[in-house]
């Protein structure tokens, strides 16, 4: 017989794992198309690109692939991409894929980069180019030009949440953000300036054991959000309960 996988999510309070041998609650095929355990799709902040090959041992026999409905989705004529654009709802969820009438699913990850600008007034000097030189683009200043606006210097960038250290360079010339008041020691006598991308101090969600009597296991979480579940390549059922 095959195991009979049912999940629970009970929110804020309790995640109940429950497993029995009597009727199977996924039709899955007897041969996978899939190749191994797929690994999450992490999204870019505007258009990402999945190559299907990558994830299945046969592409040409996906028969369609349905995505969540923040999300636009075009399979390409040959199977061998999926252009996925816009801007997922929550901070996961789920691209399923069909094959030869089952379906299998694939986690996606919302982008975590957040699109933030920096002005740089010269107070009435005057400069040729302003740049940026830090940790979010590899020190390259190249990569990250200012642009003058009615005066004043502008340059938006998408990056992950994180701590990145940051200078200036105006024309060529190294300086720490005068409109940053928050530096560092660079380690040479100098400082940088420091960007705080996102709250460092967010408490993660955290699942705990809570019960493992009997045939299932019960698991708490007090930050619990969309919580999503999967056996092998399957997406299991979730439910959400305040009280046991």
């Amino acid at each position: 017989m095959k195991q009979n996988k049912i999940f629970h999510l009970l929110s804020k309070v309790l995640l109940l794992f429950a497993v029995s041998s009597c009727t199977p609650s996924i039709e899955a095929p007897e041969h996978s198309e899939i190749i191994g355990l797929a690994t999450p799709i992490n999204l870019e902040y505007d258009t990402t690109t999945v190559i299907t090959a990558d994830y299945f041992n046969a592409p040409s026999l996906i028969d369609s692939v349905v995505a969540p409905a923040s999300l636009n989705v075009q399979l390409s004529k040959d199977k061998a991409k999926v252009e996925l654009s816009g801007r997922l709802a929550n901070a996961l969820d789920v691209l399923h894929f069909w094959v030869k009438g089952f379906s299998y699913e694939i986690l996606l990850k919302r982008s975590d980069k957040v699109e933030v600008t920096l002005t740089f007034d010269p107070d009435g000097k005057s400069y040729t180019s302003v740049q940026l030189k830090g940790e979010m683009n590899n020190w390259n200043p190249d990569a990250a030009p200012f642009k003058k606006e009615n005066g004043r210097w502008m340059i938006t960038m998408r990056v992950n949440k994180g701590v990145y250290q940051y200078i200036l360079m105006l024309d060529g010339k190294e300086t720490q953000d005068p409109a940053n008041p928050h530096t560092v020691s660079n380690g040479m006598g100098g400082t940088n300036s420091v960007l705080t991308v996102g709250d460092m101090e967010a408490k993660k969600p955290v699942l705990e054991t809570y019960d493992y009597s009997g045939p299932s296991v019960f698991l708490k979480s007090e930050a619990a959000g969309n919580t999503i579940v999967f056996w092998e390549n399957y997406q299991l059922e979730t439910k959400f309960q305040d009280q046991l």
